[in-house]
C-alpha cells in the first residue's frame, strides 16, 4: 500500500506501507509526512475519517474538507494512482524493492501540469456528483 498527497503545487511525500494500515498507522504517516509534504507543496493537505486522525488535525490547527473516505469520483488523486499504475506496468517490475523504486521515480515525475489540472477539475467534479445524485460520474 502507498500513501501520497498532492496539490496544485505538485506532489508531496510518497510513503510505502507494509501490510494492512490501521488508524494508528495512518496517524503516524500523517504525523511524519503531512507537515513536510505541505511545506514542500506550499500548503496543507488531506483528510482521513479516523477519530484519532481528526483529533490530531484539530490539535495541530489543520482545517480539512469534509467528505466521505470512499469517494473516488471526488478524489482527484485516484487519477494519479491510475497513471502510476500504467507507467509501472510497462516496466515489468519483478520484485517488491524494484516496484518501490519505480513508484518513487514515477511519483517524482508526476508533472506540475497534471497536478494543476486535477485541482482545477475539482469544482466540475462536485457539480457532476451533485448532478448524478452521488451516483457514478465520468470521473
Amino acid at each position: 500500500m502507498v500513501w501520497g498527497c498532492f496539490s496544485a503545487n505538485g506532489v508531496g511525500n510518497l510513503v510505502f506501507i507494509d501490510g494492512i494500515m490501521h488508524e494508528e498507522d495512518y496517524l503516524r504517516i500523517i504525523q511524519n509526512n503531512l507537515q513536510k509534504s505541505a511545506e514542500k507543496m506550499g500548503m496543507l493537505a488531506p483528510k482521513h475519517t479516523a477519530t484519532i486522525v481528526n483529533k490530531w488535525f484539530d490539535q495541530n490547527g489543520i482545517e480539512v474538507l469534509p467528505w466521505g473516505g470512499q469517494s473516488p469520483d471526488m478524489n482527484p488523486i485516484e487519477h494519479i494512482w491510475d497513471d502510476l499504475e500504467r507507467r509501472i506496468n510497462r516496466k515489468g517490475v519483478s520484485s517488491l524493492q524494484k516496484l518501490k523504486e519505480e513508484l518513487q521515480i514515477a511519483w517524482n515525475r508526476t508533472s506540475l501540469d497534471t497536478c494543476q489540472k486535477l485541482v482545477r477539475s475539482f469544482p466540475e467534479r462536485c457539480r457532476s456528483v451533485i448532478k448524478a445524485k452521488c451516483g457514478p460520474t465520468k470521473y
